[in-house]
């Protein structure tokens, strides 16, 4: 095992670079991170190990990939660089937040070809294929949904080099400007519709909710199983996707409707929901998270079982039981861990989000429990990449204690090295003319 070592430790939200392990074995290695919030950022020690060739395959796709991790209150920053001595470096950069979960990016005024749109934005979650040239991008923005605030974070262009330190420059720079007070209501995954605006899912309240000017929400929608809008947690509706521009379909364990239900169906209790069309899409999934339309496909993790996979809107089953119709869940690539946090990088590969058993027994009495049991091998934490023509896991970066879980990734197209900026800032003016 070839050892890498930390070529600048962070002082502030900052920077951590480290060698690529060229046609060595993996890379593993041990980091620190230390800044604001220094008692808590001792603490966070992630090992973490990625292969031989994952780093050629992030310069191949020119894409920087973000990832949160609520138990850690990190949100990472992925990206590649190089030294002085023209080393190539995998830098991470490491930005604190209370709690984060959804990750949402939205890349303005440009659509997935690279032209410029003449009205309204381009909604295409970590969408990697645009040809955009980023220094021409005018509305980049970055939205965070953590414990209690909903975050926008605009793109203010490339920066120099960090501090001397000779590791290159970010051609992203993604810093706070609007946030939102929601409350504790359990913010999860967040979109922005072309005519909606911003609506993100609560699972709290088994909803899909608004902004509030007045109010912690607005509620946008709420499930038809649903007697009542109740802070009880009832079917726990976890993810939320756009199709044609506007929020289409949600994902939610079950469709109980007391409090702490879902708890009890955690197997095969899972449904994906059209919210446009109030019907049902798929069900009998277990623990379904980050649904997502990519090239006329609806994708979504079966967090339960380990699989990716997508919905065959072709084949119409019938439940024996209820005689209800509903479409087939294709399973595609198997995954060890717990599965959230769904993103595409161009058109050919899905980067996939992994965690390991948060409460060391949330596998039991699931699929995903029965089958690494069954080829003896554990839970793992990180980013997997899949060939969406092969459908095999070509690309890991795996991680070990204190990051146990991830809740989302995004992609960055077209950004080797970006940040997500959000210490310091009291003194960091701009101004508009």
């Amino acid at each position: 095992m070839t050892e890498g070592t930390p070529t600048k430790l962070a002082e502030m939200n900052g920077p951590l670079n480290l060698s690529d392990p060229n046609f060595g074995e993996p890379v593993k290695t041990n980091t620190r991170s230390q800044g604001a919030n220094a008692e808590t950022r001792r603490e966070f020690r992630p090992s973490f190990e990625y292969d031989r060739n994952f780093l050629g395959w992030l310069r191949e796709v020119n894409s920087t990939l973000m990832l949160s991790s609520y138990k850690t209150n990190y949100i990472i920053s992925i990206g590649i660089t190089r030294n002085k001595d023209g080393r190539e470096l995998l830098s991470f950069w490491l930005s604190n937040f209370e709690r984060p979960m959804g990750l949402y990016y939205d890349p303005g005024n440009f659509d997935k070809s690279g032209e410029a749109k003449a009205s309204g934005n381009s909604k295409l979650v970590g969408n990697s294929s645009s040809d955009a040239n980023p220094s021409d991008r005018k509305e980049e923005s970055l939205w965070v949904a953590s414990a209690i605030h909903l975050w926008r974070f605009r793109n203010q262009g490339p920066i120099e080099d960090d501090e001397g330190s000779g590791n290159g420059p970010y051609d992203a720079s993604f810093e706070a400007r609007r946030m939102i007070v929601t409350n504790d209501i359990d913010n999860h995954d967040l979109v922005i519709g072309d005519k909606s605006g911003l609506v993100w899912a609560s699972p709290l309240f088994s909803c899909l909710c608004q902004p509030s000017n007045t109010k912690s929400f607005k509620l946008y929608w709420k499930p038809p199983w649903s007697s009542r809008l109740s802070a009880e947690d009832r079917s726990h509706v976890n993810g939320v996707c756009l199709r044609d521009g506007e929020p289409r379909y949600i994902t939610a364990i079950s469709r109980s409707d007391v409090r702490g239900g879902w708890r009890e169906h955690r197997r095969n209790g899972g449904v994906i929901w059209d919210i446009k069309d109030n019907r049902l899409v798929c069900s009998g999934l277990s623990m379904p998270h980050s649904p997502r339309w990519h090239k006329g496909r609806l994708w979504v993790l079966e967090s339960g079982t380990g699989y990716l996979g997508y919905v065959d809107f072709d084949k119409v089953i019938t439940d024996a039981t209820t005689g209800e119709a509903s479409f087939k869940f294709v399973r595609k690539a198997f995954i060890p861990g717990f599965l959230r946090g769904l993103t595409f990088v161009g058109s050919k590969y899905a980067v996939v989000g992994c965690s390991q058993d948060r409460h060391e027994n949330i596998f039991q009495g699931l699929e995903l429990g029965e089958t690494l049991v069954k080829h003896g091998i554990p839970a793992r934490c990180g980013l997997y990449v899949v060939d969406l023509v092969s459908f095999d896991v070509i690309h890991n970066l795996t991680f070990e204690a204190p990051l146990t879980e991830i809740y989302d990734v995004i992609g960055l197209p077209g950004y080797s090295r970006s940040r997500l900026f959000c210490d310091d800032v009291t003194r960091k003016y701009t101004f508009e003319d």
